[in-house]
């Protein structure tokens, strides 16, 4: 099967969504030839910057760009230079297909149809209501309408595509039951790869201290100003908490936080690093933390590549009790999970894990058993069957 992933974020970045899209084509792949057109990013290998070994059958094409402008609309100008690519690629022929995450670039790719192989699209969120909440909840009106034209574009893509893939079964349900989309389609989870799990699992000590391990972005969604919140009732007991990820404001307002908190001596802001650099961060950790809050981008559009790698570094997880994270932990079993936006009840999962090591372990053994589900490869042939029931 030969293959071709588009996606306008640029590769190598900071971008986690980058690292997605990589290890997608990469574990596709190991299934047959993939193309993968991508903005460029950074200079440098891309395989070692992620920490990926990249197959010798994946090849990156990277897009011409403008650059006239940046911001909310500077794909609206590149999107001809990912069709001319694509075109390109298409010229050697043997194209089975065609996956695109991005819905602008879905939208404008489906225009051609015709005259393309199928395209399937990866569904990571129903995007006017998560435009509608984020609006809402910045008390900002909606000018012009844009939810209702985002609306249009979904039902549009949903439609048209060949395929859907879909990265958590509530998302599935969600837009079946928004659209009333009913054609072929394929839940596959975002995974993690297993290979780089083989290091010594035993936590890197550098003192007295337990680290609890926050791993990711500093979205407001993510949840992380409840886990500052949640230190409040753990001082004294020598955790330190370990944010990592983020960068200058968003860093700086947390920081202000816990200093309004009176806990800025036991949490620690490790910033932005980059990807191949979070295995040290998992090897020293002692509990992993994943407090995501109650927004539907968290319940619903969500599939945690931060939450695969706890469970294969085997470190006990504590996570929002979700039904994106209900897919994966069942709490009591491989994880713990407690009711989202609650310090207290988050503090509480914590402390239980330092005061009982061997229910630690004994979460932690069982996670490590079953992320073997949740694999870079196992997303890759849930995507292939897919598109191999299309082709028929």
């Amino acid at each position: 099967m030969r293959l071709v992933v588009v996606d306008p974020h640029p590769v190598p970045s900071s971008h986690t969504e980058s690292l997605q899209v990589l290890y997608t084509a990469a574990g596709l792949a190991r299934y047959g030839e993939v193309h993968l057109i991508a903005s460029k990013g950074m200079e440098g290998d891309v395989g070692g910057y992620y920490g990926v070994s990249l197959p010798q059958t994946l090849h990156i094409e990277f897009a011409p760009s403008l650059n006239i402008r940046r911001g909310p609309f500077r794909l609206s100008w590149n999107l001809p230079f990912f069709a001319a690519s694509l075109l390109k690629i298409m010229a050697i022929g043997g194209v089975d297909g065609i996956l695109v995450r991005n819905l602008k670039l879905a939208n404008f790719l489906l225009h051609f149809e015709r005259v393309l192989p199928p395209i399937v699209f990866e569904v990571h969120e129903v995007f006017a209501l998560s435009y509608r909440e984020e609006v809402k909840r910045k008390g900002l009106p909606d000018p012009g309408g844009k939810g209702k034209r985002i609306e249009r574009m979904e039902r549009r893509v949903y439609s048209r595509a060949k395929g859907l893939v879909y990265i958590s079964r509530p998302l599935s349900e969600m837009v079946q039951e928004i659209y009333g989309i009913k054609g072929p389609s394929a839940i596959a989870h975002d995974g993690v790869d297993l290979e780089w799990f083989g290091m010594d699992r035993a936590p890197s000590r550098k003192g007295p201290e337990r680290y609890i391990l926050y791993l990711g972005s500093l979205h407001h969604w993510k949840g992380v100003d409840v886990l500052i919140r949640a230190m409040v009732h753990l001082r004294g007991r020598d955790v330190v908490c370990l944010i990592v990820g983020g960068e200058g404001e968003q860093i700086e307002r947390y920081r202000s936080l816990a200093m309004e908190l009176g806990v800025e001596g036991c949490v620690r802001f490790e910033g932005f690093v980059p990807p191949y650099r979070r295995f040290e961060y998992l090897r020293m950790a002692d509990i992993c933390v994943l407090p995501l809050r109650n927004q539907s981008i968290a319940r619903y559009f969500t599939s945690p590549i931060k939450l695969f790698e706890y469970m294969a570094s085997q470190r006990p997880v504590v996570a929002s009790d979700l039904p994106t994270t209900r897919e994966v932990i069942t709490s009591g079993v491989n994880g713990l999970l407690v009711p989202p936006e609650d310090p207290e009840a988050l503090a509480g999962a914590i402390s239980l894990l330092l005061e009982n090591p061997d229910l630690g372990r004994r979460l932690a053994g069982q996670a490590a058993s079953d992320v073997r589900r949740y694999t870079w490869d196992e997303r890759a042939r849930r995507i292939v069957a897919l598109m191999e029931g299309i082709r028929g």
